[in-house]
């Protein structure tokens, strides 16, 4: 007997990942605001994978850079804009300069 593995599959009967991209691929707007969001993303992973590499807690590197580990969380979220000086902080911090 073959098991074969299925996606999740949400309440309404789409997973998150099947919504979103049809929500892409149908309204512009939001394709807009995700593409404009991408580079922001991309940071966001690289910090988290950063700061777990060196088993920090948002908390932790809060510390480090002289902010809330609210302020941390919403650059992981990856739906922000952060400047450059913020940038260049968890940079020194993270050890990816």
């Amino acid at each position: 007997m073959e098991i074969r593995e299925q996606t999740p599959i949400s309440p309404i009967g789409q997973s998150s990942q099947e919504a979103a991209a049809e929500r892409y691929r149908t309204d512009a707007d939001y394709r807009a605001a995700h593409d404009r969001l991408a580079p922001y993303r991309a940071i966001a992973r690289a910090v988290i994978l950063a700061r777990v590499a060196k088993r920090l807690t948002q908390r932790d590197l809060a510390g480090m850079l002289g902010t809330t580990d609210s302020a941390i969380s919403r650059i992981e979220s990856g739906e922000r804009a952060i400047s450059l000086e913020t940038l260049r902080k968890l940079g020194v911090a993270l050890d990816i300069v």
